[in-house]
């Protein structure tokens, strides 16, 4: 699904869709069964909006299908989509959540790069500035890594 890295191109939500009409498209029928959603109207201020560039979607969208962590990748940019929907006052702890684990995505995608970085700080978590060297696998419930 395209949806999740667009929200990541634009850095703007966007919605889940919501049903207002079905039908039936069976050619040749006379009656057609359906289905109909009353929604209420909007009204008010209108909802914020953001032009796509076009010349960074296609990129995004292709660097994420050919890469062979495209799962890992995809599914960090779902959890960042979900964090952007939730981005209001009183949504702060869903927010944080859905970062928290688009973060993880990316760290399991490329432990061996975060590795490398680490040990070009000194070998020091927090970029040499006097950190605990830490293990970036998950700990474990017995408290081993």
């Amino acid at each position: 699904m395209v949806t999740p890295l667009l929200a990541l191109s634009a850095n703007a939500a966007i919605e889940d869709p919501e049903v207002e009409v079905a039908f039936d498209a069976t050619p040749g029928v006379q009656s057609r069964e359906f289905f109909q959603s009353m929604r209420p109207t909007d009204f008010g201020v209108p909802k914020s909006s953001r032009a796509l560039m076009g010349e960074s979607v296609g990129p995004l969208v292709n660097a994420v299908f050919s890469s062979p962590e495209s799962d890992r990748l995809h599914r960090a940019a779902v959890q960042y989509g979900e964090a952007l929907k939730s981005w209001r006052p009183g949504s702060q702890l869903r927010c944080c959540l859905h970062l928290w684990m688009a973060v993880e995505a990316l760290t399991k995608a490329d432990p061996e790069r975060f590795e490398e970085a680490r040990e070009g700080s000194g070998g020091q978590a927090g970029g040499g500035r006097g950190g605990h060297r830490r293990s970036l696998a998950a700990p474990r419930w017995d408290g081993s890594t």
